[in-house]
């Protein structure tokens, strides 16, 4: 028990990671051209590997998540992908992601934003899978809540409004978080969800939003 309660702290710190991607820029937010691998020239690793863009659309069948872009959305490209993941572009394109996984323990696989910057979608890949596969989603974003609010406390941010909501996805029922996030008097909408393929990985897509702006037409392009 020890050890899951580890995992999970480990968890709502990678959660907290994603929440401070709001607005998080390499420093330029211009669409760029897209350098991601392809379907044609993703290399199919050991265990695990990167997603792929084909178009607007990325896709992980290793996690089995993917996500089709709004228009006016661009994908970072793998510079920006290197940079979230503090490495050098030459040691990026040399790495496993089980290997980056292991220095770091969590692997920033693909983030796409908003041409006015107000909006985005981090994807972040991390192990705890296999610690964690005897609670539901619904109980593990229960048991992270009050973690998350002290750890985003800390980063100057409060949540407002912290709720646990379903959705059906192809017939099936799915748990997703929501959070009303609160930073210098501006608030945003973050929207969670875990995917948990079987194995040890864990893939985490968050959603950034205005506060004004709709949902579901985002959830609805998120395939999970």
């Amino acid at each position: 028990m020890k050890a899951h309660k580890l995992i999970i702290l480990a968890l709502a710190a990678l959660l907290c990671l994603s929440a401070c991607a709001k607005g998080g820029s390499t420093g330029n937010d211009e669409p760029v051209e897209n350098n991601t691998p392809t379907e044609d020239t993703a290399v199919l690793l050991d265990g695990i590997g990167r997603g792929t863009i084909n178009g607007s659309t990325y896709r992980n069948d290793y996690i089995g998540l993917g996500f089709t872009l709004p228009e006016g959305w661009f994908f970072y490209d793998d510079d920006q992908i290197a940079y979230i993941n503090n490495m050098t572009k030459e040691k990026f394109e040399g790495t496993k992601v089980e290997t980056a996984l292991e220095e770091s323990g969590q692997f920033t696989d693909m983030m796409a934003q908003s041409s006015n910057g107000t909006s985005n979608i981090n994807v972040i890949i991390t192990t705890g899978g296999t610690a964690l596969k005897l609670y539901t989603d619904e109980q593990l974003f229960t048991m992270t809540q009050s973690i998350y609010e002290e750890q985003l406390a800390g980063s100057g941010m409060t949540i407002k409004d912290y709720q646990i909501k379903k959705t059906v996805k192809n017939g099936e029922e799915k748990t997703y978080l929501y959070m009303l996030v609160e930073m210098d008097g501006a608030s945003f909408k973050e929207y969670q969800v875990y995917v948990r393929p079987g194995s040890d990985y864990v893939g985490i897509a968050t959603i950034t939003l205005a506060v004004d702006e709709d949902p579901e037409p985002y959830l609805e392009r998120l395939d999970w």
